[in-house]
């Protein structure tokens, strides 16, 4: 028989869809945050697992602390170039 999930007192549970959705990534990635220890989980089932809302947020907004809206990380593609808008003459 196996033992009833027990978790603190006021935490909100999602499962890992719901997940995916906070994060804005796949339920691929949120496992696998999960499996290195970067969020925890708790294990319902054989295939099942729930996830904090809040520690969900708390990690989104570390990775996105400091980050300019509608900025890409990493480097640009060779031969990229901007859309750059004449400036307005007064």
């Amino acid at each position: 028989m196996k033992k009833p999930l027990v978790t603190p007192p006021a935490v909100r549970l999602v499962m890992t869809r719901e997940a995916a959705k906070v994060l804005d990534c796949s339920m691929r990635q949120v496992r696998a945050l999960a499996a290195t220890g970067r969020i925890k989980s708790w294990e319902l089932g054989p295939r099942s697992f729930a996830y904090s809302i809040d520690e969900l947020l708390a990690y989104k907004a570390e990775k996105t602390a400091g980050r300019k809206k509608g900025t890409v990380r990493g480097a640009l593609p060779q031969g990229f170039k901007p859309h750059v808008t004449p400036a307005k003459r007064k």
